[in-house]
């Protein structure tokens, strides 16, 4: 092991081929972010164990059957560009899409979408990794409407965060007093 700058790098994972199948597999199964497989005609060929809470399908529900699954149908053209830029080998950084819950319910998700290539170099389909932002959606709603609340009250002639008289306004106070 070498050592550089306070971190300890590790030999790389090549020594056992399958060992390293193993690690990758596991850090796959470990994620909190959901992480898909698909070919390149979109069909899903991996599905991880975030993907199964994230969506409500499990992996056998899944496997054999097309990632539009998981979009609204108003959005399949958009899986069908994404399908064209894999093949050629293009990567679809961080952009923010709507997908399905098993039961119907729209999920906010931000998904990066990455050519996959088997040994001989050729591309042969796509990892997929989706991350639920509904949290992070919600809190900038909140976050908005607190900042055009604290604008309209800025904005209200002689009152601010004070009364007009000057003086701290008291715990009951309300902007229509």
């Amino acid at each position: 092991m070498e050592a550089h700058k306070g971190w300890t790098r590790l030999p790389a994972l090549s020594v056992c081929k399958p060992n390293r199948l193993v690690v990758r597999a596991s850090i796959v199964e470990g994620s909190d972010d959901a992480i898909v497989s698909k070919d390149l005609n979109g069909i899903v060929t991996s599905w991880n164990h975030a993907a199964e809470v994230m969506f409500g399908y499990n992996a056998a529900e899944m496997i054999g059957k097309p990632i539009a699954t998981l979009f609204p149908p108003n959005r399949h053209i958009e899986e069908a560009g994404i399908l064209d830029r894999t093949r050629r080998a293009e990567r679809c950084d961080h952009y923010e899409a709507i997908a399905d819950y098993k039961d119907g319910t729209s999920i906010d998700a931000s998904v990066i979408v990455s050519p996959a290539k088997d040994e001989t170099g050729p591309v042969v389909g796509a990892s997929k990794i989706v991350r639920d932002i509904a949290e992070r959606k919600e809190a900038q709603a909140r976050h908005d409407i607190l900042t055009c609340e604290i604008k309209l009250v800025r904005s209200w002639p002689g009152r601010g965060f004070r009364g007009s008289s000057g003086r701290k306004p008291s715990t009951r106070w309300s902007p229509l007093s």
